[in-house]
C-alpha cells in the first residue's frame, strides 16, 4: 500500500514536470516562429549576415527571390562588391514585397539556392541557435 502511494506521488510529480517542460517547449517554439515569420526589413543583422555569407552567389539568390533580370543588372552596375550587391538585392526584395518579405521566405530561398548552411547563421542572429 505504501509503495503504491509512493509510486502515485512520483508519477504525479513526473506528470507535472512533463507538463511544465511541454509548456516551456511550446513557448520557445512560438517565440521562434514569431522571429522567423518577422519581416526581414526589421532585422538589419540578418540582412548583413546573409550578404556576407552569400557573396558571389547573390544573383542566384536574387532570382530565387523573384527579382527580375533588369533589377539584378541595375544592382550589378550600381555596386562593385558582391556583399553590397546581395545586401541591395535583399533591400529591393523587401521594398517590392513589403510584409511578405519574411525571414522564413528568405530561409526557404537560401535552401533552394543551395545555401542552406547560411540558415544556421540566420538562426544565430535570431538567437535560436548557440
Amino acid at each position: 500500500m505504501l509503495i503504491s502511494r509512493t509510486l502515485g506521488v512520483i508519477c504525479g510529480l513526473a506528470k507535472c514536470r512533463l507538463t511544465e517542460n511541454l509548456l516551456a517547449l511550446n513557448f520557445h517554439f512560438l517565440v521562434a516562429r514569431r522571429k522567423v515569420i518577422a519581416q526581414l526589413k526589421s532585422n538589419n543583422e540578418v540582412t548583413r549576415t546573409v550578404s556576407n555569407r552569400v557573396g558571389p552567389l547573390w544573383k542566384r539568390l536574387a532570382r530565387q527571390l523573384d527579382l527580375r533580370e533588369g533589377q539584378i543588372d541595375t544592382i550589378l552596375e550600381e555596386e562593385n562588391d558582391d556583399q553590397e550587391r546581395c545586401f541591395k538585392a535583399l533591400v529591393r526584395w523587401c521594398q517590392l514585397n513589403g510584409e511578405g518579405a519574411t525571414i522564413r521566405k528568405l530561409m526557404l530561398a537560401l535552401t533552394k539556392t543551395g545555401l542552406a548552411e547560411v540558415n544556421n547563421d540566420v538562426m544565430r542572429c535570431l538567437h535560436l541557435l548557440l
